[in-house]
């Protein structure tokens, strides 16, 4: 079984180009179907039937897990049985691949509206942080792409970066990022670096211990400010949803505040480093008021559009009826 997630492995990245994280979720998703199956070896794997699946599922699911949490485990086992099966030419059942997704209820994701974010960067009092939260806000990199920013990056105010799938792309970065980029720079990393004697480490972020940050902590620390700055008497209650506060939630307010502003969703797309259109719509949020202004607005407009259209009509027929159009005239000239 070793080597056989190992050649899956190994296939899935240098092959089909996945990023080394998603091929090891894939493995580490499918390891309580295994446990709950007992499946040792690779013959046991390839014996079990679509009913296994689905009975692993009804476990799963009777044990509390969501829909959205079956549904990861589900595409993992779909992955390795289409490899086995495509790849190695292996018999399996094939109506694991056809086996549903749970249908998932759509939930209301949170974010922080533009404003919110500045005056959350503003309050925030470590140098570290904000910087970090900056640059999500700005370029809505994820985690794993932030810490592969480099000083040099913010001199340039550009970097290229690698995403889900080894994808690349070029993020820029705004002047007041930049700024802010600068005084972590010059004062708490420099004191990392001469503490640990890392300067010839260009990455930007790094803990205290002059190695790079990790996501856990990073996370933790965005948390307290969002909770400090919740609790301040001028911003109480604006992120009451602080204790899921996360790099995350940063990228999705970036995208959102994109699309607000009137940027296209293939743009958005692009910035964002999505593989499908339909992933940034998620990042699209309106207000009911929003929904009614732009709904009621068209109709106006078609309204508006109608109404010009009648006067053009009336007009040309007013044109082809010298008689008509000589009484009009009349009746105009006495009002004036």
């Amino acid at each position: 079984m070793e080597n056989f997630f190992k050649d899956f492995k190994n296939y899935k990245m240098k092959i089909e180009g996945k990023s080394e994280n998603t091929t090891n979720q894939y493995i580490y998703r499918i390891q309580s179907f295994l446990e709950y199956n007992n499946i040792k070896t690779k013959e046991d794997l390839l014996s079990m039937k679509a009913n296994n699946v689905k009975e692993w599922l009804s476990s799963l699911a009777d044990n509390g897990n969501s829909e959205r949490s079956r549904n990861t485990r589900l595409t993992a086992i779909k992955e390795v049985y289409k490899y086995a099966s495509e790849e190695l030419k292996e018999n399996i059942d094939n109506d694991i691949l056809r086996i549903p997704f749970a249908k998932v209820p759509r939930r209301e994701t949170k974010y922080l509206d533009g404003d919110t974010a500045r005056d959350l960067l503003a309050f925030t009092r470590d140098i570290r942080v904000k910087t970090g939260m900056a640059i999500i806000f700005a370029t809505g990199v994820r985690f794993c792409e932030l810490v592969q920013i480099t000083c040099t990056d913010i001199e340039n105010g550009y970097a290229n970066i690698i995403g889900k799938g080894n994808k690349e792309r070029q993020i820029y970065f705004p002047l007041w990022v930049q700024e802010i980029a600068r005084q972590f720079i010059e004062s708490k990393r420099a004191e990392i670096v001469e503490r640990n004697g890392k300067q010839n480490d260009d990455t930007l972020m790094l803990n205290d211990n002059g190695n790079v940050l990790i996501r856990r902590n990073f996370e933790g620390s965005m948390k307290s400010w969002a909770r400090k700055f919740n609790e301040s008497p001028l911003h109480y209650g604006e992120i009451d949803w602080w204790e899921h506060f996360s790099p995350h939630k940063l990228r999705h307010s970036f995208g959102t505040e994109q699309l607000r502003n009137g940027n296209d969703i293939a743009t958005v797309r692009d910035e964002l480093g999505h593989s499908s259109i339909a992933t940034t719509n998620n990042y699209s949020h309106s207000s009911q008021d929003r929904v009614k202004k732009a709904m009621l607005g068209k109709q106006e407009e078609k309204e508006t559009n109608n109404k010009e259209e009648r006067i053009l009509k009336l007009l040309g027929k007013l044109m082809e009826n010298e008689d008509l159009f000589n009484k009009l005239e009349e009746l105009v000239g006495d009002e004036d």
